[in-house]
């Protein structure tokens, strides 16, 4: 017996690609698009599944001890 497949999450589209939401039987899943969502029938409704969120975190240098930075600098002389 096929699991049902049912919505677990959804996305909000960015930059112009489409709203999308996370199916799942609870062994495999896929994106679908919103419209193919709502045509399909999965339940829950669309705008009751809720949101993921996606943070991106600028990347930045850390700081380099000047002790991190010998040591740095003896791996690369050490020809074993």
């Amino acid at each position: 017996m096929l699991a049902r497949m049912k919505g677990i999450h959804r996305k909000i589209g960015v930059s112009g690609a489409p709203n999308s939401a996370w199916i799942s039987d609870g062994t495999t899943g896929e994106f679908v698009n919103e419209n193919e969502y709502r045509a399909r029938g999965y339940a829950p409704e669309f705008d009751s599944l809720p949101i993921l969120i996606v943070q991106r975190v600028p990347v930045t240098e850390a700081p380099v001890s000047p002790d991190d930075m010998a040591f740095v600098k003896t791996m690369g002389q050490n020809d074993a």
